[in-house]
C-alpha cells in the first residue's frame, strides 16, 4: 500500500518509476516460524539479487530521455 502512493506520485508528475517489493512473512502471520525474524534477511538479499539482475538486463544508454519503453 505504500509504494502504491509513491508511484502514482511519481506518475503523476511525469517521473519514470518502478518499485519492487521483497516479501518476507504471510500477512497476519504470527510470530513463529513464518515471520520477519526468520526470513527477513533472506528475502532483503533475495531481493537485491533480483534487482541486480534487472538492471544488467537494461539497455545501454539514456532510457529516461527515450521514447520507447521496456
Amino acid at each position: 500500500m505504500e509504494s502504491s502512493a509513491v508511484v502514482m506520485t511519481c506518475l503523476s508528475n511525469g517521473f519514470p518509476v518502478l518499485m519492487i517489493r521483497g516479501m518476507s512473512d504471510l500477512a497476519g502471520s504470527q510470530l513463529g516460524d513464518n515471520s520477519i525474524y526468520t526470513f527477513g534477511s533472506l528475502a532483503a538479499l533475495n531481493t537485491v539479487k533480483a534487482v541486480l539482475k534487472f538492471i544488467k538486463k537494461l539497455p545501454a544508454g539514456d532510457v529516461f530521455n527515450s521514447s520507447s519503453t521496456l
